[in-house]
């Protein structure tokens, strides 16, 4: 690989890994803005500042610095003190931003989560190369804080692992993203009290689950962004009859992160690291042919800004 085509790529992966800090779900018009005052404030803005009261920002507006902060109403001041909301938030020139979204295509985005997760599916539109972004440490999200201590202790933090495997789990389509009332495990202890005190109680694997993916598909903050050609029918919620999963166990990823994104990059591909090189043989003569040359779906890993995180996993 030449220089210019090294340097090529670190400027795209650096891109992809930025642009997992957009808020996409604000371009989601299933999402609730009414659960959320500062989501609905900037949606009341957005439509204000562009004259169109039943429009939602495109992928585009999201990532465009222009749209990055609230302005004063009267002096056009931008408000971007450390205790006032981002409009939208982006970082990408307008041109940029254009012209990322001429080469990738968005498929899903996981907003964060209770544990401060937060994951975006792209796809290289050229290539048809899937890269999975990781986002990185928001200072104001305790889940973020939380996982920082967590690798700064050189502990995996777990929430977000367990979040980053939910994800990529429902993005391939072995679990879904959206459940109903009625498809809550039966016969399990629901006890509240075990719940709030922490006690020990029969709650099972399969019901725990089912809980998180039940609070997601109940709770708009936590809902995921999943782009309308993915869905049989947009006016209807992900369930598995209803979405068309992008990826598969097989399909061949891309990793990024910033950050603790970084880090989370760095596990996960280690987590899906399984099989040997071609060239090397097993030690072990039961493992059987397919099992020992069985290749990873990890085809490459960028991170940025994540040396901390690195030593911590490593």
């Amino acid at each position: 690989m030449k220089n210019k085509e090294i340097i090529n790529n670190l400027k795209d992966y650096a891109d992809l890994t930025m642009a997992s800090y957009g808020y996409f779900h604000l371009a989601n018009p299933r999402y609730d803005f009414n659960q959320n005052d500062t989501d609905k404030k900037r949606l009341e803005y957005f439509r204000d500042i562009i004259g169109n009261n039943t429009a939602y920002p495109t992928h585009t507006d999201i990532l465009n610095m222009e749209y990055k902060y609230f302005k004063d109403k009267k002096t056009k001041e931008i408000q971007n003190g450390f205790f006032d909301d981002d409009f939208l938030g982006g970082d990408f020139s307008p041109t940029q931003a254009k012209n990322f979204f001429a080469k990738y295509r968005l498929l899903i985005h996981q907003p964060n989560t209770d544990s401060g997760f937060s994951a975006t599916l792209f796809q290289n539109k050229q290539t048809n190369e899937y890269i999975l972004s990781f986002r990185g440490t928001k200072p104001d999200d305790m889940g973020d804080i939380k996982a920082d201590k967590d690798l700064f202790l050189g502990n995996i933090p777990k929430e977000q692992y367990f979040d980053m495997l939910l994800f990529y789990n429902q993005c391939i389509g072995k679990i879904p993203f959206y459940v109903t009332s009625e498809s809550k495990p039966k016969g399990q202890d629901t006890s509240f009290m075990c719940d709030k005190l922490d006690i020990k109680c029969s709650h099972s694997v399969e019901y725990k689950l089912w809980e998180k993916l039940y609070q997601r598909s109940t709770e708009s903050k936590y809902k995921p962004y999943i782009v309308e050609s993915l869905l049989k029918d947009s006016s209807l919620p992900p369930i598995p009859s209803n979405f068309t999963p992008p990826i598969d166990s097989t399909t061949k990823l891309t990793i990024t992160g910033h950050s603790l994104g970084g880090a989370l990059a760095q596990i996960f591909a280690l987590c899906f690291a399984n099989g040997l090189n071609k060239d090397s043989k097993s030690k072990d003569s039961n493992v059987s042919t397919t099992e020992t040359h069985q290749d990873s779906i990890i085809n490459e890993v960028y991170t940025f800004n994540a040396p901390l995180e690195s030593r911590s996993v490593a």
